[in-house]
């Protein structure tokens, strides 16, 4: 027995012995820098395609390979490489390919050597931890999304001898506070640190992590390009020239704090999602000139409560600060942050566009017109809270349906008859409730307070909070809840997403009891199944590797 308790223990320490052999050999050769190459079709010179170990925290690429250059790094060939810290290139690189160092999210620095004169489409896209990108002479062509999304990334400079900026190279670079270009650079030039064309007529890159809260357009320009402004959270006010004649899509997507913007009377286009989840802007004019309003211009604009249309205008046109076509034939934005509960579409109107309603947050119930002919695709979509659409048209409309622009897709009440509705206001129209005859739900609270106080009842009889009850209050820092609903929430699941978007929450509170939940617990609580207080998210880009 004795000697056979000896064998198994030898055989044990020999098995954990091979085990760590394997191991360590694992990690010296995943770690090891072994670069893989391929010849170019005329067999003149290497590419660099890849490394046999992805866990590598430094390379060095040779300017030689087998007595032949290498000219160029294969698309995709360090994508992902998340440890990846240093690179250095030699002169002898010509191609930095698409994609070549997306998602290294460790990388610091990056020296573009002279000899490169081409870097592809997402080469270092977000590459988030890169503070400096040295680019040199010689460089010619900087493609789409180079160094999209490097949100550590200061400041950069443009040599003279690059021609092409490709749309957004610089975009989604939320710290970036200086961008320079060479004085004798053929088609560009920096203002104030910003990228502009040549001749300044087209504002192409606002260095978005500028302090400043205010910016002045200067006064030739004609343009504000595509995601020009992309993620400038800083800026409040905005200063447009008189000789402004279009604002680009996106242009200002994701200026969180933007809250003061005049649009000039020159101005004749604004682009599809030009004003994208800006937050804090309450209030826009449309003037006499604008022809062109893209889809989904005021996307997410959470505390827009009214769309002013010059009357003179001959294209669109405002009802109770709603945005429709001249004849108000066609419901093109209904203002996202209104408050009210519910929203009568008026008689005129025979078609809903796209994304009209969509997080319209506070919406509970729509009401339908007779002459209605066609909801596009995702008017109502992410209406959370709709759960009742009273539907006085021809179209077949059924709850829970996605079709008609998915208005009844969270809809629990399809009726034509108003009078049959089972929605009730109370508290001086602080609060709304919809029962179905089983259940009683809090549908959610009027305007944005900084405390919200939930009634400890309607009527005498308790309530279930409803999913996203208190989805996007902005405002709301202190939510009053009675303790019989918060057991139903957190115990019975009865709500999801209760605080989604409730981006200045700070505690819950048990009314009876006028006991605040301690923060640790309200934090767990607000990150349980969807209840994270989500903040800003605005990016539209997803990059191909």
């Amino acid at each position: 027995m004795e000697f056979s308790s000896m064998r198994i223990n030898n055989a044990l320490k020999e098995a954990v012995f091979l085990l760590i052999v394997c191991f360590l050999i694992f990690f010296i050769f995943s770690s090891r820098t072994s670069i893989t190459y391929e010849l170019s079709e005329d067999e003149s010179y290497y590419i660099v395609t890849g490394n046999t170990g992805s866990k590598i925290k430094s390379l060095t690429i040779p300017a030689e390979y087998e007595g032949k250059p290498v000219k160029e790094i294969a698309q995709g060939a360090f994508a992902d490489f998340d440890k990846l810290k240093e690179v250095n290139l030699p002169d002898s690189i010509e191609i930095i390919g698409k994609s070549a160092f997306y998602g290294c999210t460790a990388l610091e620095s990056i020296a573009i050597p002279e000899g490169v004169k081409t870097i592809d489409p997402y080469a270092f896209f977000g590459c988030t931890a890169l503070k400096s990108a040295i680019l040199s002479e010689g460089l010619e062509y900087i493609d789409e999304y180079a160094f999209a999304n490097c949100t550590s990334l200061g400041e950069i400079s443009i040599p003279a001898s690059t021609y092409n900026l490709g749309f957004s190279a610089l975009g989604g670079c939320t710290a970036l506070e200086n961008i320079e270009v060479a004085a004798s650079n053929p088609n560009y030039k920096s203002v104030d640190g910003n990228l502009y064309n040549k001749d300044a007529t087209v504002l192409l890159q606002y260095a978005a992590g500028k302090d400043s809260p205010s910016f002045n357009l200067p006064s030739s320009v004609i343009t504000v390009g595509d995601f020009a402004l992309r993620g400038a959270k800083n800026l409040v006010s905005v200063q447009l020239t008189g000789n402004l004649l279009e604002i680009g899509e996106c242009a200002f997507i994701g200026c969180t704090s933007l809250s003061n913007i005049t649009l000039p009377e020159s101005l004749e286009k604004i682009g599809k999602s030009a004003f994208h989840t800006c937050k804090a802007l309450t209030t826009i004019n449309i003037p006499e000139r604008v022809y062109e309003i893209g889809q989904s211009a005021f996307f997410r604009c959470s505390t827009l409560e009214e769309i002013v249309v010059d009357e003179d205008n001959l294209t669109y046109s405002s009802i109770n600060g709603s945005l429709y076509d001249k004849n108000a034939e066609i419901m093109k934005q209904y203002a996202p942050g209104k408050t009210d509960f519910t929203f009568t579409i008026p008689n005129s109107v025979r078609f809903i566009d796209d994304f009209a309603f969509a997080w319209c947050t506070h919406l509970v119930s729509v009401v339908l017109p007779e002459d209605l002919v066609r909801i596009n695709t995702n008017a109502f979509q992410h209406c959370y809270k709709l759960i009742e659409v009273v539907n006085k048209s021809n179209l077949d409309i059924v709850k829970g349906g996605d079709n008609h622009g998915a208005v009844a897709l969270y809809a629990d009440n399809v009726i034509s008859d108003a009078s049959k509705s089972k929605l009730s206001i109370s508290n001086g129209e602080n609060f709304i409730f919809y029962n179905n005859g089983e259940e009683l739900y809090l549908m959610g609270a009027a305007a944005d307070k900084a405390l919200v106080i939930a009634p400890s009842n309607y009527n005498g009889q308790s309530y279930v909070i409803y999913d996203y009850c208190f989805y996007s209050q902005d405002g709301a820092k202190d939510v009053s809840i009675p303790l019989m609903s918060i057991v139903e929430w957190l115990v019975f699941d009865s709500g999801d997403g209760v605080f989604f978007d409730c981006s200045e929450l700070e505690s819950i509170i048990i009314s009876d009891l006028n006991l605040p939940i301690p923060k640790f617990l309200s934090d767990i609580i607000l990150k349980i199944d969807n209840r994270t207080c989500y903040t800003d998210e605005y990016d539209v880009v997803v990059a191909e590797k």
